[in-house]
């Protein structure tokens, strides 16, 4: 799965706009891809990867265990209904290919907003109700399919407004389609 979503996490990451210095929380961080790239490209930021896997965080924690003991990189388990963390505490969050295991997005989303900085960014990648529906893995019991309207329908509902989101299409190999959503909380950073 890391070589299919290698594309993706990347073009995720990129969105955020991480800068060296920047908090940036990965919701749903599986086992720490997105994380080695924010950790190499922010150097003297902090990253903190969280997940409900403990199998996950174990690999995550493998993956970039010079990070984790250099203190750039904290790993919790954790449930999306409770995020752990103090209002604010983000610059910026990354939520890759894991909108589709919430049971109330736009609670989570809620949530997610929240713990961003104001001017902080929220970005959701999601593969596309469409792609998704071919795969036998990926079945609706097990994944919720989304589109264009439900992602915008959820962070709007999860408090975003219309002119703070942006909702962009990637074009993967074998056709397939994602979504990157850029979901800026108003104000400035200070």
């Amino acid at each position: 799965m890391r070589w299919a979503n290698d594309r993706p996490t990347r073009a995720a990451v990129e969105a955020l706009g991480a800068t060296p210095g920047d908090s940036i929380l990965d919701a749903g961080c599986g086992p720490g891809h997105a994380i080695a790239l924010l950790a190499r490209q922010m150097r003297n930021g902090h990253v903190t990867g969280f997940d409900r896997s403990e199998t996950m965080i174990a690999q995550a924690r493998a993956a970039n265990a010079r990070a984790v003991k250099d203190g750039r990189v904290l790993l919790e388990v954790g449930d999306f209904s409770s995020l752990p963390y103090a209002p604010g505490s983000f610059d910026g969050i990354l939520a890759s290919n894991v909108i589709y295991f919430w049971a109330d997005s736009a609670a989570v989303i809620a949530g997610l907003r929240r713990l961003l900085r104001p001017g902080g960014r929220l970005i959701i990648y999601a593969t596309e109700a469409s792609s998704m529906a071919r795969w036998k893995f990926a079945r609706q019991d097990t994944h919720r399919h989304i589109d264009k309207t439900t992602l915008a329908r959820a962070l709007a509902a999860g408090g975003f407004g219309p002119g703070d989101v942006t909702i962009g299409e990637l074009a993967l190999p074998w056709g397939i389609k994602g979504l990157i959503a850029t979901a800026k909380r108003p104000g400035t950073t200070s």
